[in-house]
């Protein structure tokens, strides 16, 4: 074998690219998950309270104690994930039956209203499903990260990805949260119609189930054997965790950076309710401000985009999480009084400013399922192992852990304040409600800025720059090229 063999690598040697085509369907793999997601996330706590009579505190807690559940259960479904071998692939078994479960599971919680059961059974099978329920969804997301690896190595494709989940995705999902407000507006009782909530959840589990075909579809061709092996091609197991946590620093960081930010939009998406109606009180304004912020996440997404692939996807990352920050501190010295006019100069400022931060925020989250990819690619550097199932769950379960804080932190702000037990009215100022206010700033404004600081330190030490990415896949391709690692003594000499 000569020097020159060893040691040259093409551009479609170094990388396993996708067709744009590709790219698109498995990007709605992300948003099949975060529809429902983001009903539960966004309107259980206000659910429970109205319809199943339990207390916020008690609500808090069992999500709480779901997600460390969840953070649980992750890493032995990567661990299965990465020990799959079937005809249809690896990852698209698990997404297929994930979604199967998030959606049956999803139409029985919110399917409860509808049942004279007393509050103690209806406590037992809200847990039950819900444990149930996001067993389905670490099914369906650890795919998601894992998939990532497969579909493509090119880091510039991965930006492009990327983008398509935060553009594609985004749109959608600012519109569907839009739409939400002004669809309880046709019914009788607004949020309190029961039709409303069947509706709704029937709409948003038809929309998973397509978007989950949509992402099989782009990775029929890419969950291949070839596609995902490493140096070392035996079974992993499940001391391999142990050595991820212990040596690899990106997935270290990238866990630190993003569980914080998650924390922070988890708390938003539970309190954001209360501004339009209760602040603002206006709910219609929820839809607008959606409709208005669409084009700011398309913006900032594209631009995110094109610094990933000039650069780094790290690089978008702490770009974007700067804007984030910066938008968050101006709004909070803009944040409205109960019952402000939207024609007000103090409304409009905190409007323009907290919708930049919305748009702006959507990215470094994005960003994370393909930076996950570029942990795993590091691994392979590492060790040699691919762990793309295990990976993706690794980060699952620290950025539960840290994320499901968002029950505690929440039961424990109403519980102070005495409105755990409480029904906040719609359209009924948050002044009548003693420490709302404060519970809403804290959730949409303070938690986000700290997180976002959290991010940008943890950011300052991810060791995955151009310079490093670029060596990764150098050493993956010279090894898919030799059949062995090209560190090695004698090539070293070479």
């Amino acid at each position: 074998m000569t020097k020159e063999k060893n040691n040259s690598v093409t551009e479609n040697d170094r990388y396993n690219r996708a067709t744009k085509m590709q790219l698109f369907l498995f990007s709605f793999n992300n948003l099949s998950t975060n529809l429902p997601f983001m009903i539960v996330t966004g309107y259980m706590l206000f659910y429970a309270q109205s319809y199943l009579m339990l207390s916020a505190v008690i609500v808090g807690w069992i999500i709480t104690g779901m997600r460390l559940f969840d953070g649980f259960t992750d890493p032995l479904i990567g661990f299965l994930i990465d020990r799959t071998d079937s005809k249809f692939g690896k990852f698209r078994p698990w997404i297929f039956i994930g979604n199967i479960i998030i959606n049956i599971t999803f139409i029985v919680m919110f399917s409860m209203i509808n049942t004279d059961w007393s509050v103690p059974v209806k406590l037992f099978v809200f847990i039950l499903f819900y444990v149930l329920h996001i067993i389905g969804y670490s099914m369906q997301t650890a795919s998601t990260k894992g998939g990532g690896t497969v579909i493509t190595s090119d880091p510039s494709q991965r930006s492009i990805l990327a983008m398509y989940m935060g553009a594609i995705g985004g749109v959608i999902m600012v519109l569907f949260m839009s739409v939400i407000p002004l669809m309880a507006g046709r019914y009788e009782l607004n949020m309190l119609d029961p039709e409303f909530w069947q509706d709704l959840v029937i709409m948003t589990s038809i929309l998973s189930f397509i978007f989950m075909l949509l992402a099989i579809v782009g990775l029929w061709k890419k969950d291949v054997k070839e596609n995902y092996q490493g140096f070392k091609n035996t079974k992993v197991k499940l001391i391999d965790f142990w050595y991820i946590i212990k040596g690899n620093r990106a997935i270290q960081m990238l866990i630190i950076s993003a569980a914080t930010d998650k924390l922070a939009y988890v708390m938003l998406a539970a309190v954001q309710v209360y501004l339009y109606s209760n602040i603002f009180m206006d709910q219609g304004l929820q839809a607008i401000m959606g409709f208005v912020t669409l084009p700011l996440v398309v913006i900032f997404t594209v631009i995110g985009s094109r610094i990933g692939v000039k650069i780094t996807q790290k690089n978008a990352f702490v770009v974007m999480t700067w804007v984030s920050l910066i938008t968050s501190v101006i709004s909070l010295f803009f944040f409205p009084s109960a019952g402000a006019t939207t024609a007000s100069f103090t409304v409009i400022m905190f409007l323009i400013f907290f919708s930049l931060r919305t748009g702006a925020s959507q990215v470094p989250g994005t960003f994370v399922v393909t930076m996950i990819s570029d942990c795993s690619d590091y691994e392979v550097y590492l060790s040699g192992k691919s762990t793309p199932g295990m990976m993706g769950t690794l980060f699952s379960f620290i950025d539960k852990l840290v994320s499901s804080l968002n029950g505690v932190i929440i039961a424990l702000m109403f519980g102070l304040f005495g409105l755990a037990n409480t029904v906040i009215v719609p359209l009924t100022p948050a002044t009548d409600y003693p420490g709302l206010e404060l519970i809403i700033i804290t959730g949409m404004i303070i938690m986000p800025i700290l997180g976002y600081v959290a991010s940008i330190i943890a950011m300052k030490y991810y060791p995955l720059d151009k310079q490093k990415m670029d060596e990764v896949k150098e050493v993956i391709a010279l090894y898919k090229e030799n059949s062995q690692d090209p560190r090695s003594a004698e090539l070293e000499n070479n």
